[in-house]
């Protein structure tokens, strides 16, 4: 286990969230006029069908190449991790899954473009991480992002100047909302 998942699945951290996969399918439930059990299944296929979208767009950002990016999406779409998380109702689990490519691709984007919406766009898909009950996907966003943001920053030592402030409006916005 990642020696960061000790700080950040703790309640002081999480506060009350967690619930996030609840409070859409709620919400698709009252909007539709479906039972929990009508809501569920649909709500968890939505999550599996946002998964290969995220990695498109997450390895379209990090790699700048479309045939990379497909052949992501393709394998996530192969992966049966995926399809089980979604067929046997770990809620949090493939909320988190769809997210956590969505949180990096636009932590990427901020990287190669930084200001206030690009940083508010990462701050916004990284609160729905951690309220999508499965706090640790924030630990894996953590894992993945760090090395691509320092490698992009490597390679281009100027951007560093203008991440701090869309850093410091996504810490705000993360600090605020989850």
């Amino acid at each position: 286990a990642s020696p960061l998942r000790t700080y950040v699945d703790v309640p002081d951290v999480r506060g009350g969230s967690g619930w996030g996969f609840n409070w859409v399918e709620a919400a698709i439930e009252v909007v539709l006029g479906w039972s929990s059990l009508e809501g569920l299944r649909p709500t968890l296929i939505l999550c599996y069908a946002l998964g290969p979208l995220g990695v498109y767009l997450a390895a379209r950002a990090g790699y700048r190449a479309q045939p990379v990016a497909a052949a992501a999406a393709a394998l996530w779409v192969l992966n049966p991790i995926n399809l089980n998380f979604a067929s046997v109702a770990f809620a949090g689990h493939a909320a988190s899954l769809a997210l956590l490519p969505f949180a990096l691709g636009l932590t990427l984007a901020v990287v190669d473009t930084p200001g206030p919406r690009a940083a508010a766009g990462a701050a916004l898909a990284l609160c729905g991480l951690l309220l999508t009950y499965y706090t640790a996907g924030a630990t894996l966003w953590a894992a993945m992002a760090a090395p691509a943001v320092l490698a992009a920053l490597w390679q281009r030592p100027a951007r560093l100047r203008g991440l701090l402030a869309p850093a410091g409006v996504a810490g705000v916005l993360v600090l605020a909302l989850a």
